[in-house]
């Protein structure tokens, strides 16, 4: 009979401590859906060449701009190394590519990123321009 209730105590735990790996392993959400945290959407403020690594650059984002409505936030400075997966324009790039004023997607929001998605801002969209349209009105 000891041996019984040792073997179902022995498989009762087993079995709840593979349940809590199982529930780590999906990001211990509700229902079994893993938390995705939501990247960082901005515009490049600063592109700089880490001195020790040439491979990485630090680039400096400043949360929402050029949104409506978009709360100011402090800027944010993210690392790109050689295994961040970067594209300009639907384009493979690299880090050297990035600029001043390109709109970007940045994962995950701190830290090396893994993914960094970047669009150049389009003709006309200088500050002091007058757009596409251009011209005066009539």
């Amino acid at each position: 009979m000891k041996n019984w209730t040792r073997l179902v105590a022995v498989m009762v735990v087993l079995g709840l401590a593979s349940f809590a790996s199982a529930k780590g392993a999906r990001g211990g959400a509700k229902g079994g859906k893993a938390v995705v945290a939501k990247p960082l959407v901005g515009e490049i403020t600063a592109v700089e060449q880490d001195k020790d690594k040439a491979d990485n650059y630090k680039i400096t984002v400043k949360p929402g701009a050029g949104k409506k409505n978009a709360v100011a936030a402090a800027d944010v400075t993210v690392i790109a190394d050689a295994n961040t997966v970067i594209t300009i324009d639907a384009v493979a790039g690299k880090a050297a590519d990035l600029k001043v004023g390109m709109k970007v997607s940045v994962e995950p929001a701190s830290g090396t990123a893994t993914k960094i998605e970047a669009k150049n801002a389009p003709a006309g969209a200088a500050k002091g321009g007058k757009g596409a349209k251009g011209g005066k009105r009539r």
